[in-house]
């Protein structure tokens, strides 16, 4: 089988349509996680014809970043892989995922992902706490919930491929996530956000 893949203005490699996720990868919610496995994990991706790799800082607090840098630098074609990570989370006072996208934050937290990522550089850089996006990210924890991507992206999978999407979780997936924090985390207030809502 051949990877298929899409060009995107601005990022120089051939984005894969299938990529790689690193959130369990971070260990944080899922158990721990083996760094040598990751690694190897990541490289086999790679090695696949996968170019694209997601990460976040929120990912294991860091620890997602700090292992997929180490597997582009040991795969070694830093300008084959497009990394893509994330901005505007930072954790509050009782160790809880809190939004903040304002620029002081921005500044630090993409020196922070660079420093882990071994990096100097990153392809695509989301921002968590844009005012007119309404979706961030999708989350699912079984295939039924991947239903309302049809309506929304006019994206499908047929009734075999749920099943096997449906097994391999039954089988690895022992203590799933919880609802609670799929939902977006709180957001902090800023006074641009404020005074774009004034001006609406």
């Amino acid at each position: 089988m051949s990877m298929e893949y899409v060009e995107i203005e601005g990022i120089a490699p051939k984005v894969s349509r299938i990529g790689l996720g690193t959130w369990a990868i971070g260990g944080w919610m899922w158990g721990g996680t083996d760094e040598e496995r990751s690694i190897q994990t990541i490289c086999a991706a790679l090695d696949r014809g996968i170019t694209l790799i997601d990460t976040a800082p929120v990912y294991g607090q860091g620890r997602s970043e700090e292992i997929v840098g180490k597997a582009v630098q040991r795969w070694g074609r830093r300008d084959r892989v497009v990394l893509a990570t994330k901005v505007g989370l930072e954790w509050g006072r009782r160790g809880e995922p809190v939004r903040n996208a304002s620029r002081r934050r921005i500044h630090k937290e993409i020196a922070d992902s660079l420093h882990r990522l071994r990096t100097d550089y990153v392809d695509v850089y989301r921002v968590l706490d844009q005012p007119v996006v309404q979706v961030a990210l999708w989350g699912a924890r079984s295939p039924e919930q991947l239903g309302a991507l049809e309506e929304t992206m006019g994206w499908s999978l047929d009734d075999d491929a749920m099943q096997a999407i449906d097994a391999i979780v039954q089988e690895h997936v022992i203590d799933p996530v919880g609802p609670e924090f799929m939902a977006p985390p709180a957001r902090t207030q800023h006074r641009w956000l404020d005074a774009l809502r004034r001006s609406a």
